[in-house]
């Protein structure tokens, strides 16, 4: 089951109207980490990066469901459903029409059935 991750980078930078080089350093990286944008930054990384910005707790409704969205796909990549599923509830409760967040928790669903059902099957 694959997690869609289209999160735009730009969307994260939305903190309240200022870019990239307005930032301290070390949230401009943990903003370029959580956003997943670079193929070399590990699930491990990035779900590290975005709790670092949800601990900081100076987002808007919409840049916090943007980071618990993309640190839920983290999580659903490592095949951790249930969390994935808890960050896509909250992102949702920050902001309801975040479809990508809808989306990706209706996979988690899917893939933690999937699972379940088949760890319960036996061969033989």
């Amino acid at each position: 089951m694959h997690i869609r991750q289209p999160i735009l980078f730009v969307a994260l930078l939305s903190l309240g109207g200022c870019t990239l080089a307005d930032l301290d350093p070390g949230h401009a990286e943990a903003v370029q980490s959580c956003a997943g944008t670079d193929a070399s930054v590990s699930a491990e990384s990035r779900i590290d990066s975005c709790s670092a910005l949800l601990r900081a707790g100076k987002e808007s409704p919409g840049t916090l469901a943007i980071i618990l969205t993309s640190r839920g796909t983290a999580y659903a990549s490592l095949g951790g459903y249930d969390r994935a599923i808890q960050d896509f509830d909250r992102a949702l409760k920050a902001k309801p029409d975040t479809v990508v967040a809808l989306l990706n928790r209706g996979n988690a669903y899917l893939a933690r059935a999937n699972m379940t059902a088949r760890s319960r099957t036996t061969i033989g």
